[in-house]
This record gives structure tokens, sequence and C-alpha cells, in this order.
């Protein structure tokens, strides 16, 4: 987690094609885990992922990793300890 003007940037793996949807956050490995149903094809899961977050953390883009599992997402106008006490609350 880096903190930057806009918001954080946080560091996330998505798993598409997922039964059930959710985030699950790793502390050990200091990573968010992202499952969603839809399949990685025309940009349908990382729309997903854009909702799942917006819904449960704020506002949210993604900044690098756009065709891949392993993503960098902005989380805008979020403190690390805002998304430390989200984090806590969703686990």
């Amino acid at each position: 987690m880096k903190e930057t003007r806009e918001g954080i940037l946080v560091d996330v793996k998505v798993i598409p094609n997922a039964t059930k949807e959710g985030l699950f956050y790793d502390p050990a490995k200091n990573l968010l885990k992202i499952k969603v149903s839809k399949p990685p094809i025309k940009g349908k899961a990382n729309k997903r992922v854009i909702e799942l977050v917006t819904k449960a953390l704020g506002e949210c883009e993604i900044i690098s990793g756009g065709k891949r599992r392993e993503k960098t997402l902005l989380l805008k106008n979020t403190t690390p300890e805002e998304f430390r006490e989200k984090i806590d609350f969703i686990i």
C-alpha cells in the first residue's frame, strides 16, 4: 500500500470465473484478493472488480495490470487508516 495525493495504491489479485464473489484480505502477503464471477474477456472481470471495490471501499480505478490477474488499484480519497478500518469490517 502506498499513499498518494489522490488516495492510496493497493495491490490486488483478481480471481475471475469464481463461484462466489467477494473481497478477501491476506495480511501475510498484504494483498487484497478479489473474486468475481465474470470471465476475463473484453474487460468484463475488470468492470466487475471496479463495481465490487467501489461498493465496499469507495471510488477506485485500475492503475496497472489491466490484462493481468495482479493489478494495482487507486482507492480515491482514502487514507491507509480508512482502508484498514474498511478491510477489518469486511473480514
